[in-house]
């Protein structure tokens, strides 16, 4: 059942259906809750909610940029304000930055924590840099728009060029590596990898292995980025024997 909440004075919806041991469900950047859908259908036997971002998925925008523990601090005061704490939380790419960065500094306080397709700790620092500076080099006046665009799509990504209004808040999120904050995740951890995932490496997934000390890592072949979309049925099974 999809509902509405405002938090913060941001209105935002969210996905809430079923009985039994909460599972919070945090999406990657560009999709929105229903991105779950498939993987949600499979747990019947527990409370399955997830989140559509403020920014995405009809969810209002920030009124300014917000980084990682901004998103963080947003959905604690989510739950909140349902009087819930969740038995765990199952994130997705940006959606794992922000539970890595929300669970390493303790502001969520789940019992288990799932990380599918992570980011958040890639060696990406130089090209972070090189977006940020054409993002603020885009704000100059110049004629050379073509040039501008050039830059972007030569150091930027599809997420970039595709975040209109919150291409300030992607600056933010990509410029922020969270091994620290890996470090200092103490619940259990199941880490989920698709073996041809290009967004997110195995070298990825092997550094959060490395940096979690109560972590599994479950490797899935034949399955990219969107590992839980791909093949539910086994992402969720791993996913329920871990829990």
């Amino acid at each position: 059942m999809k509902k509405n909440l405002i938090v913060k004075n941001i209105n935002i919806f969210y996905t809430d259906h079923g009985t039994g041991p909460i599972l919070l469900f945090l999406h990657g950047w560009g999709v929105e809750a229903s991105s779950f859908n498939l993987l949600t259908e499979q747990f019947q036997d527990n409370r399955c909610m997830a989140l559509s971002f403020p920014g995405f998925g009809g969810s209002e925008c920030p009124q300014s940029p917000w980084g990682i523990f901004e998103y963080a601090q947003f959905v604690r005061d989510f739950l909140a304000k349902l009087r819930i704490t969740p038995d765990a939380i199952v994130a997705h790419s940006f959606g794992g930055r922000v539970a890595i960065k929300g669970v390493g500094a303790g502001l969520l306080h789940p019992k288990k924590l799932v990380l599918i397709a992570s980011a958040g700790v890639s060696q990406k620092s130089v090209r972070a840099r090189i977006m940020g500076g054409i993002a603020k080099f885009a704000k100059i006046p110049i004629p050379f728009s073509f040039l501008r665009e050039y830059l972007r799509r030569f150091a930027g990504s599809r997420d970039y060029r595709n975040a209109g209004a919150m291409r300030e808040t992607f600056i933010k999120v990509i410029n922020e590596n969270l091994e620290k904050d890996a470090k200092k995740i103490t619940v259990p951890t199941l880490l989920v990898w698709g073996e041809k995932d290009m967004e997110t490496t195995l070298v990825e997934a092997r550094t959060l292995h490395n940096c979690i000390s109560k972590s599994l890592l479950e490797v899935i072949s034949n399955a990219g980025h969107f590992v839980f979309q791909e093949q539910p049925n086994v992402v969720a099974g791993k996913i329920k024997r871990f829990l």
